[in-house]
């Protein structure tokens, strides 16, 4: 009985022991249960985390196609900024062939300047030399009265062949002789012949001490006869005279022109210097400004480019190191649910165990109790 006792008292303690185990087990069930809502709401915000990282990914893939079309749209304008270099290049050289073109006109002008230059300097000496001439003229135009009488007979003698009435005496041909030297003018044939038909009429003696030694009378008489043609001779003048001021005019109207296509030539060769001046300055300028825009362009975007990947791998680790702790979280909710399972199969097993104990202990005590019952009553 005692060692039945004993061994009762053993397994009530061992019943008392599983009964602190199962509390204990109960106690880290729950504290299981708390750790897998726990990790639930962990799997679930890294859910929500990887969801988030996927919206960032795809609103980082949308800045990077953004990007790849602004950096397409700036090659757009890099090229159209070469064609717009190119076409100032074109026009730059036209610039300069109609530069070279003003310069050869310009040349052309000038050579055209000293030809004219050259045709005014001769118009002005011929003026000058008709002018002496008609100053010679009006010198010797006032005609002596023997001057006449001589001019007279002179005509008449040219119509007709014949000598008026009357002879000349020899002071007439004196003073007309010595007025005859003085006389310039043209030479006429039908003259040089009347001259000489008259001086054989008249007589060679007469003009003996009066001629030059050489005896050349003819030419000498026939400048007489430009007398004779003063009416001819003063149209001629006044024609010369209208041509040489018409000429004058005219020398001044060129020298104006003149002046004036050189002045415009040179304003023309000014303003075109100027302007290529003014062009390749906006144009150096333009490139200036677009390589500093296209270099700050291109490092912006480099750098948006480089941020976005980092920020793309940094997401990527961190849906990565999610997905482990996922896994992770998996394994040991798994691993703890096995446990939990376990643990209650142990305690279902225990259960069965102290019930039959449980029956078998209070079935001995009866049979102890009747024993004793037995012994009493015996004695």
């Amino acid at each position: 009985m005692a060692e039945q006792v004993q061994s009762l008292e053993l397994k009530l303690a061992g019943a008392e022991k599983l009964n602190d185990k199962l509390k204990i087990v109960s106690n880290e069930l729950v504290q299981a249960d708390s750790q897998c809502l726990r990790l639930m709401r962990e799997l679930k915000n890294t859910k929500e985390e990887l969801i988030k990282s996927d919206l960032q990914r795809e609103n980082h893939e949308a800045v990077i196609l953004d990007l790849q079309c602004e950096i397409e749209s700036l090659k757009l304008e890099i090229t159209a900024l070469e064609q717009r270099y190119v076409e100032d290049e074109r026009l730059g050289q036209q610039l300069a062939e109609e530069k070279t073109r003003t310069d050869e006109c310009f040349v052309t002008l000038q050579i055209q300047l000293k030809e004219k230059q050259h045709v005014i300097s001769c118009l002005e000496d011929e003026n000058t030399v008709l002018r002496e001439r008609m100053i010679l003229f009006h010198e010797h135009a006032n005609q002596s009265p023997n001057d006449v009488k001589l001019d007279k007979y002179l005509r008449y003698y040219s119509k007709t062949q014949m000598l008026l009435p009357g002879d000349l005496d020899e002071a007439l041909v004196q003073s007309t002789w010595k007025h005859v030297r003085g006389v310039v003018a043209c030479t006429a044939y039908y003259a040089s012949v009347c001259a000489m038909h008259v001086l054989r009429r008249l007589g060679m003696g007469i003009f003996q001490h009066c001629l030059p030694s050489s005896g050349n009378v003819a030419p000498s008489i026939a400048k007489q006869t430009a007398t004779s043609q003063d009416e001819i001779v003063k149209d001629e003048i006044e024609m010369m005279a209208k041509q040489i001021h018409e000429s004058g005019l005219l020398v001044k109207q060129l020298k104006e022109e003149l002046k004036e296509v050189k002045l415009k030539a040179n304003e023309e060769a000014e303003d075109l210097t100027q302007e290529m001046a003014e062009l390749r300055y906006q144009f150096t300028v333009m490139l200036e400004e677009e390589s500093k825009r296209r270099a700050f362009v291109e490092e912006a975007s480099i750098r948006r480019v480089e941020d976005l990947e980092l920020q793309v791998q940094n997401e990527q680790e961190r849906s990565a190191t999610a997905m482990r702790r996922f896994q992770e979280v998996n394994e040991l909710a798994k691993k703890q649910s096995t446990e939990i399972s376990k643990l209650q199969r142990a305690l279902e097993v225990n259960k069965g165990n102290d019930e039959k104990k449980e029956v078998y202990g209070i079935g001995a005590m009866g049979q102890r109790g009747n024993d004793e019952n037995i012994e009493m009553q015996g004695k």
